[in-house]
């Protein structure tokens, strides 16, 4: 699956900037990673509205960066 990432606020959860395509991943192997004080590891239904308004929704990866 396709892999995003992104910076957050470590005390809101705001993201600082538009996540960035980074990559694939195994969904299977994702699933197993581990957060950490500074990294959060997740999955969401990507909506690409870009695609005619499909709502097809694609599970992607994304790591949320945490930043003070």
């Amino acid at each position: 699956m396709k892999k995003f990432t992104v910076l957050a606020a470590r005390e809101t959860g705001e993201w600082l900037n538009t996540p960035a395509l980074d990559g694939d991943v195994n969904f299977d192997e994702w699933c197993k990673m581990t957060d950490t004080d500074d990294a959060h590891f997740d999955h969401f239904e990507n909506f690409d509205e870009s695609n005619h308004g499909s709502q097809d929704g694609v599970t992607c990866a994304i790591a949320v960066t945490w930043v003070d």
